[in-house]
């Protein structure tokens, strides 16, 4: 198992196959359902991870099907009033976003002729788009084998490997991305990135349900609170 001596290279390929494992088997069974998934549009995929930000999937599912059949690609959002698009948007709350979508917008039709770049430099160099989205960018919209980590998977890790908060924004941390890019299971990283997302939405959540979790005879979390 992990320690705090930061060198993770000492993961036993046995954990790294058991861990994914049982990630992937519980989200077969218990897989969340949003048009976003249904997608492998890497716009459609931006635009909700956009939409998402400290936002709750149930409200952004009726917006970003609402979004999408009234404007189906880029272009026909590049035609549009840019009010009725604010109308659309405004029930995501967070009226800062909304400035900063048309700015992306423009930045996409601009600089690279209405697609989604499909590298994460310049992912990184849109506006609103952070590691996290472009990661998720990469994975979901553009198929690659990239891992993702949000505040939700890194405080997933540090319970699962019993790690000591050294930074705020846990997410942000190196022994974290770290861990992430080893666990990743390379010929299943969209179906391992998408249960961790479920995972943590509903098992290693801010307060864990811990009996119900797959991982609990490996997690180094129970333990501390017995």
């Amino acid at each position: 198992m992990v320690s705090e001596s930061h060198d993770y290279t000492g993961l036993e390929s046995a954990l790294r196959r058991r861990h994914s494992n049982k990630i992937i088997e519980w989200h077969f069974r218990n897989k969340r359902s949003f048009p976003w998934r249904e997608t492998r549009d890497p716009f459609k995929v931006l635009m909700a991870e956009i939409m998402l930000q400290r936002t709750r999937s149930d409200q952004v599912k009726k917006v970003f099907e609402r979004f999408f059949r009234e404007f189906p690609n880029i272009m026909s959002i590049s035609e549009t009033n840019w009010e009725s698009i604010e109308n659309l948007l405004k029930p995501l709350g967070l009226r800062h976003r909304i400035p900063r979508i048309k700015e992306l917008i423009n930045r996409l039709i601009k600089d690279y002729g209405g697609r989604v770049p499909d590298k994460y430099e310049d992912l990184l160099d849109l506006p609103g788009v952070g590691p996290y989205i472009a990661s998720a960018v990469l994975c979901f919209g553009f198929q690659k084998s990239v891992s993702m980590v949000d505040s939700n998977i890194a405080r997933f890790y540090m319970r699962f490997f019993g790690l000591k908060e050294e930074k705020k924004r846990p997410h942000e941390d190196e022994r974290i991305l770290r861990i992430a890019e080893f666990l990743l299971p390379r010929d299943k990283a969209r179906e391992f990135n998408e249960a961790l997302l479920d995972f943590t939405a509903l098992i290693c959540k801010p307060k864990p349900v811990c009996e119900k979790c797959p991982l609990k005879s490996m997690c180094k979390y129970p333990s501390k609170k017995n």
